[in-house]
């Protein structure tokens, strides 16, 4: 098991598809274990060679949708669903030689949708 891990934070516009590193930065421990069965989520991250193959990949949640309840006129709670033009994600990623790319896809209603697409850090200190 690797000692060193990469954590990332990664703004995204998912209706353009656009996204930006904002940070990456290796972390001096080992990646956080996972424990129980892998959890669903709306969104998956993938890091990518340089082939397009899947090196890693794990469950991310949708950080672009916020719901709110709000009192109507009656005092009746009602939910609302917003999606943000912008949403980050901060990603845990193990330390891989030949990884190439970071891509977030949205994995809802069966069918895949990438999100936005970065390159994987070199030599992040």
């Amino acid at each position: 098991e690797a000692a060193r891990y990469l954590v990332m934070v990664v703004e995204l516009e998912p209706a353009t598809h656009v996204a930006r590193t904002l940070t990456a930065r290796s972390v001096d421990l080992p990646l956080p274990r996972r424990r129980g069965p892998v959890q669903q989520a709306p969104w998956r991250v993938d890091v990518l060679a340089s082939d397009g193959a899947v090196l890693f990949s794990a469950p991310l949640q949708d950080t672009a949708t916020v719901r709110g309840e709000f009192p109507d006129a009656k005092g009746q709670l009602s939910g609302v669903t917003v999606q943000k033009r912008v949403a980050a994600v901060t990603l845990r990623l193990p330390l891989l030689d030949g990884a190439a790319a970071v891509r977030v896809v949205s994995a809802g209603d069966g069918v895949e949708t990438e999100l936005g697409r970065v390159a994987y850090p070199k030599g992040t200190p």
